[in-house]
């Protein structure tokens, strides 16, 4: 069994036992794909701890349908993406793609706590439907790519986006909860419009990251970070924003750089920096973002950066993401003896507080390996 690379694998306390739980999944080529469900437990001995994780149930084959639902036959390379609840019914949902597979299909899972296991809610094959006047279906395509995006429209549900593999266009998906389906709220072709005047628009690519940031500007509702792929000598990222009138608009955007919230703090970008939503590093209330840069300078392997990014100004046109801090090559320990050496490569995973100092926290991974393998805890060095 593999612990999925999800940015979210907690799927929440489904048990009632105040221990969050995590979804693995089997993608061993030789054996049954299955999808299983495994809980930290301090008697569960580990010969080289003393203690770690047990599982606490697999289900292979297919995820029986509720009611007249159709089951959901679980392939070896299926995608799943973890949901907040859809009901009050539920602790836990998953939204499932069979990417690379034909009929293209995707689907919803649902926890049911009694049995601690999975059920299948919905399943859509080769297009997703609209229950919105007027607005088109999504014909579906196996290497589409989804995105859970809270809350953006301000319903209570989570939203997706979509964006296809095929051309320039993504498609938001909203949870209808009485036909407990996910339908089109919304297709954008080409470009994402300007929110008003004195608002930037977005020019989209096939080749765009799109980010899901949470409510990084502090209005009610969760936002969009979008990056450019497209051109080396001008990269650029905006931010997103779900009117209720206008629907998906563009409310901020800038190119080569992100200015600094004080002299010495300016981000300057590259093609393929990497972003990294690591919530409330400085208490208010506000999601910051770290961003690394993985451009590697032939001259000089540890010239590497990585830095924090946060939300400054008001929600009108005149606020926007500012570099409040930028380390390069190292970033210090707590004693003048340790430090972690940056590489372009490394890997960052927001992991939330653990040492209870009710500051996330941040995992990272060196994945160079000149002196062995090592991982790092970091805390908030904004």
């Amino acid at each position: 069994m593999l612990l999925l690379p999800l940015v979210k694998p907690s799927i929440g306390d489904i048990n009632g036992d105040q221990i969050s739980e995590l979804l693995v999944q089997s993608r061993d080529p030789g054996s049954s794909a299955m999808i299983g469900l495994v809980q930290y437990d301090p008697k569960n001995q580990d010969y080289a701890t003393g203690q770690g994780l047990c599982v606490l149930g697999a289900q292979k084959g297919a995820i029986p349908g509720q009611g007249i639902q159709g089951s959901w036959p679980i392939g070896l390379n299926d995608t799943y993406i973890v949901l907040d609840a859809l009901s009050s019914d539920s602790p836990s949902s998953l939204f499932v793609q069979n990417q690379g597979v034909q009929p293209p299909a995707v689907g919803v899972l649902q926890m049911n706590s009694s049995k601690l296991a999975w059920e299948t809610i919905w399943i859509a094959e080769k297009s997703i439907p609209s229950f919105v006047p007027g607005a088109s279906s999504w014909p579906m395509s196996t290497k589409d790519v989804y995105l859970n995006l809270g809350d953006i429209n301000g319903d209570g549900l989570p939203e997706l986006l979509i964006q296809s593999s095929v051309t320039a266009q993504i498609a938001l998906l909203q949870y209808n909860s009485t036909e407990k389906a996910f339908g089109v709220l919304q297709i954008l072709s080409n470009a994402v419009p300007p929110l008003g005047s004195g608002y930037p628009s977005w020019q989209m690519h096939l080749q765009d990251t799109y980010y899901s940031v949470g409510d990084i500007n502090g209005d009610g509702q969760a936002e969009i970070l979008v990056q450019s792929h497209n051109d080396k000598n001008n990269p650029y990222i905006s931010l997103l924003q779900y009117d209720k009138v206008k629907g998906l608009s563009c409310i901020w955007g800038t190119v080569h750089s992100i200015a600094g919230a004080s002299a010495g703090t300016a981000w300057t970008m590259h093609i393929d920096d990497k972003y990294t939503v690591i919530d409330d590093l400085n208490q208010d209330g506000i999601p910051e973002l770290m961003v690394q840069s993985t451009y590697i300078n032939p001259s000089s392997l540890h010239d590497a950066l990585v830095g924090i990014v946060k939300y400054q100004g008001n929600t009108a046109n005149t606020g926007g993401l500012v570099s409040t801090i930028v380390r390069n090559s190292t970033i210090p320990g707590l004693s003048l003896s340790t430090y972690w050496q940056i590489y372009p490569i490394d890997t960052y995973l927001s992991v939330g507080d653990m040492n209870a100092d009710g500051i996330p926290d941040i995992l990272v991974r060196d994945n160079v390996g000149v002196a062995g393998y090592k991982v790092a805890l970091i805390s908030a060095f904004e």
